[in-house]
């Protein structure tokens, strides 16, 4: 059965982190972790610049969703249903019906 490693010594180097194998995985962690870091700061941006906007009321709430989808940070905000109000139609404020 072969390992894939010439000798002792390259198995030790692979298992200390010293191998090529080993390295070339880690830079590209690295650079894949940088790249997402880089995202993350531009959802970032991006959220803050739509709930400034809302909140100037520059946009409304369904336009600030539509642009989180438009900049793919829509899953990050989670939308949920919107609140129940009372008193928008013949209900009384305890949510019962008038009679």
């Amino acid at each position: 059965m072969t390992t894939g490693y010439k000798d002792r010594r390259d198995f030790a180097a692979y298992v200390r982190g010293d191998h090529p194998d080993v390295q070339s995985f880690k830079r590209y962690t690295l650079a894949e972790l940088r790249a997402a870091y880089r995202r993350a700061q531009f959802y970032a941006a991006d959220i803050e610049r739509i709930g400034e906007m809302l909140k100037l009321d520059l946009i409304d709430s369904e336009m600030a969703l539509e642009l989180l989808a438009e900049t793919d940070a829509l899953y990050l905000v989670q939308p949920s249903e919107p609140p129940m109000t009372y008193g928008d139609d013949d209900n009384d404020s305890k949510g019962n019906s008038a009679t």
